[in-house]
């Protein structure tokens, strides 16, 4: 079985290079890639200047949220920049763009302005949920006020906290999110299949099994009763959990609906993408799926698959955080934060930029549609993907154990006790 299997995958991914050019897929949107361009010297955008500017704030954000036409929602945001301008007399607003990873990004520079250019240091920048993380525990942000902290029962979706919270404290306030979802060719109902469901496909499913993180099969596990890990601290993987979500792996491609191709998969933009060239269903993000959406009609979407009546997906997203440390600059900073997470800004924001929001507010300032109920259900249904440093230690034992499975005959159960020891060995 596996033999046929990677002869399998070979076949499918001639097919794919062949295709591609005919079928070009979704520019990812607000998600951070390895291969983002490094922003070598930093755009500026000009938002207008008041006559009298005393107190200049800087602002970085990643290319994809730049606020100008070079972005989905950029007017959006330009504007809502400049209303604070006006509302503000005396401050300006000095947006410098950087790449969203690698050598340049958002995350790189912070560390490198921290040592050697403080001066140079935004006051307030949108850090992704593994860069925040990381620069928390650098001290290159700062806690936010508890006045201004998201609370579950203030109108903030329950995922929302947890994204900006490192060591038990707040540093952010999360802006725009995204998540997993099934994507489908045809129209399907807007509740999630249960994977004995999709055994019986007469076409392809694509999983990004190749993502270094196993979101997809961490979820899976999750769903089996497995507990998310909350820090590295507190690894543990429950074997009984880990094998049946293996299981059902292997079921689907022994049923010959899991492609062969899934192992090539690394994020879930490409899963989208190989769904255009043929298939049934794929896993792949929210934001994929709407930009997808705006070009190509029949596709619909659900949360993904589950192996009971427990609906579930894993949630990541983008905050505003706060490295100014002068206390008028720091209270203007904050201001600006609050500014940016009004709920009727956020709801046309996030629309035109095809990212689930993180207020209730601004969910119900969607119009009514499809993209609107799937991310209703995403946004009550989710929840927040674990940190950068649980996902570097779990995701090579899980894509060891997905391969163990498909490509070497070894049986679920082995390969979930193999990986449930490795951690605790």
């Amino acid at each position: 079985m596996a033999t046929r299997f990677r002869a399998s995958l070979t076949l499918w991914l001639a097919l794919v290079l062949s295709a591609c050019s005919l079928f070009p897929g979704p520019e990812p949107v607000g998600l951070p890639t390895a291969e983002a361009t490094p922003t070598t010297s930093p755009a500026l955008i000009s938002l207008g200047t008041p006559a009298a500017t005393e107190v200049t704030l800087r602002l970085w954000l990643p290319v994809s949220f730049r606020a100008d036409e070079g972005s989905p929602g950029g007017a959006v945001l330009r504007d809502r920049l400049h209303d604070f301008e006006l509302a503000n007399p005396g401050v300006r607003i000095d947006v410098r763009l950087r790449a969203e990873s690698g050598p340049g990004g958002l995350r790189d520079m912070l560390g490198l302005a921290a040592g050697a250019a403080p001066e140079a240091l935004p006051d307030v920048v949108a850090l992704d949920q593994p860069s925040l993380h990381a620069a928390a525990l650098k001290g290159l942000i700062h806690p936010l006020p508890a006045e201004v902290q998201p609370e579950e029962g203030a109108g903030w979706f329950a995922f929302v906290a947890p994204l900006a919270t490192v060591d038990g404290r707040m540093y952010g306030i999360p802006f725009v999110a995204d998540c997993l979802v099934l994507a489908q060719r045809e129209p399907a109902p807007l509740a999630p299949p249960q994977w004995k469901s999709l055994t019986t496909w007469d076409d392809q499913l694509h999983l990004p099994l190749a993502d270094p993180s196993a979101r997809l099969l961490l979820l899976a596990y999750h769903m089996e009763g497995g507990e998310l890990p909350a820090s590295a601290s507190t690894l543990a993987l429950n074997g009984d959990s880990l094998e049946r979500s293996l299981a059902w792996l292997l079921e689907l491609e022994e049923g010959g609906v899991l492609s062969p191709g899934s192992l090539q998969l690394a994020t879930p933009e490409q899963a989208l993408l190989a769904l255009q060239t043929r298939g049934r269903g794929a896993v792949t993000s929210f934001s994929a799926l709407a930009t997808a959406t705006r070009s190509r009609s029949g596709l619909s979407g659900s949360l993904p698959p589950t192996p009971g009546t427990l609906a579930s997906t894993l949630v990541t997203g983008w905050a505003w955080a706060i490295t100014a440390v002068d206390g008028n600059r720091a209270q203007l900073a904050t201001q600006l934060l609050t500014w940016l997470s009004d709920a009727e800004f956020l709801g046309e924001w996030t629309r035109a930029q095809g990212m689930l929001p993180t207020r209730q507010g601004a969910l119900a300032a969607w119009p009514a549609g499809f993209l609107t109920a799937l991310a209703g259900e995403c946004a009550e249904a989710g929840e927040a993907q674990p940190s950068e440093e649980v996902l570097v230690t779990l995701g090579p034992l899980l894509d060891r154990a997905v391969r163990q499975v498909l490509l070497e005959g070894v049986s679920p159960h082995d390969a979930a006790q193999a990986a449930a020891a490795a951690i605790h060995p």
